[in-house]
């Protein structure tokens, strides 16, 4: 029989490997862009493009339940459109100086959506102006009408090609068979990579960055950060993102209703360093 010492000592070295492992996956992440669609009032966001009559921003059924849900608007394709195949496409985004291309988003799939056989038939990714698209396969939510992150909450990787591109871009295709009821919603899309910058990247210094829960409140102290302005990433011991915000530098505390008790990576992110501390609640 293991005495409570043996036991800690266990834990303690699996929530090591835990951490290290999610340092070794997040550390040098980069977010490229996120889109909340919440910039001109439904309208597309500069550079988009759709079909006609097609993909629309909205602002019912606001985001929610998901790390980082903006609320507000969202992009929309619903069964009251005319039947057709829908396109939507992202303005250009550069890649350049940054490998391991992810991306992310959060969806709310009706029950009604493919009831009279509508569907969003393909998400592609283009790197030459949208002459060529290639297929990204990723895991659609249900259609159960609950927003939540898209492929399970875990990142989408794209091939090594979308890597060093000076304008990439994506699209996403849907096909309507006109009926009243069902939409889908995006809302949150995130482009994340690797920088080949060398940003400094410290693991819990405590004079730098340091929290601790009360309740599920996480008090947070980056008063001695190097940059003002400081992106706050709150991991699970799986490598699933909890909480993202962006804060200005000082004594924190952020809310995360309905937190459970564990091991938590907490990553600050500026324009000069990125540093990590473990936090268990």
């Amino acid at each position: 029989m293991k005495t409570n010492l043996t036991k800690n000592v266990f834990k303690s070295v699996l929530a090591g490997i835990f951490i290290s492992a999610i340092v070794q996956t997040v550390m040098a992440q980069t977010s490229l862009t996120n889109e909340n669609f919440d910039g001109v009032p439904l309208a597309l966001p500069s550079g988009w493009t759709a079909t006609t009559n097609g993909w629309k921003v909205d602002s019912s059924n606001v985001s929610s339940g998901y790390a980082g849900a903006s609320g507000l608007q969202n992009l929309a394709i619903k069964n009251s459109f005319p039947s057709g195949t829908y396109a939507v496409m992202t303005t250009p985004v550069s890649t350049m100086g940054y490998s391991s291309i992810t991306v992310l988003w959060g969806a709310r799939h009706t029950v009604n959506f493919p009831t009279p056989g509508s569907s969003i038939s393909a998400f592609d990714w283009s790197s030459d102006g949208g002459n060529t698209w290639i297929p990204i396969p990723y895991s659609n939510n249900a259609p159960n009408s609950i927003w939540g992150l898209v492929n399970g909450g875990t990142r989408i990787p794209l091939p090594a090609g979308a890597s060093g591109q000076t304008s990439l871009m994506f699209r996403w295709i849907a096909i309507i068979v006109t009926d009243p009821n069902g939409t889908y919603r995006i809302d949150d899309f995130n482009i994340m990579g690797i920088s080949a910058s060398g940003i400094n990247t410290v693991l819990t210094p405590s004079a730098h960055l340091n929290g601790m829960f009360e309740g599920s409140i996480l008090k947070l102290n980056l008063q001695n950060f190097s940059s003002e302005k400081v992106s706050v990433n709150i991991y699970s011991t799986d490598g699933k993102l909890i909480s993202s915000t962006k804060e200005i530098a000082g004594l924190l505390n952020i809310e995360l209703p309905g937190i459970n008790s564990g091991l938590y990576l907490v990553e600050a992110i500026s324009e000069s360093e990125r540093r990590f501390v473990k936090v268990v609640k």
